[in-house]
């Protein structure tokens, strides 16, 4: 990665040359882990002139990130789906833990994937 991938803040810029099109520097935060990209969200993009018809119903945000071999990355819950994808050979383990109310609060289940939907918490090692 250069430098120019980090560091940018969240902005819009015409393209002059095509009528209509925008550009779109998007943030990237990175370590020693790995790096982290929000593709889009919609609160953020609509005022910078990001078209409303793109958002599908439920498609509110998309986020991509990367991890380097053997990095521990932490525990999300939020309540909604939640799509990973293992690129380029990787594999991970992963580990989800029921914190919905019921006979399976707490339960836990950990596997290597490639792809996967969930809708309850999770943590990863890669």
């Amino acid at each position: 990665m250069t430098d120019k991938f980090f560091g940018k803040t969240l902005a819009a810029h015409k393209v002059d040359a095509i009528p209509g099109m925008l550009e779109f520097d998007i943030p990237v935060h990175g370590d020693n882990r790995g790096w982290f990209k929000e593709n889009f969200q919609k609160e953020k993009m609509l005022p910078l002139g990001f078209p409303e018809s793109f958002f599908a119903e439920g498609k509110l945000q998309n986020n991509v990130s990367f991890s380097r071999k053997n990095v521990l990355r932490g525990l999300h819950a939020e309540p909604w789906d939640k799509y990973i994808s293992v690129a380029d050979g990787g594999k991970v383990l992963g580990s989800w833990v029921d914190l919905r109310e019921g006979e399976t609060l707490m339960q836990a289940r950990e596997f290597l994937f490639l792809e996967v939907w969930l809708m309850v918490s999770k943590s990863y090692q890669i």
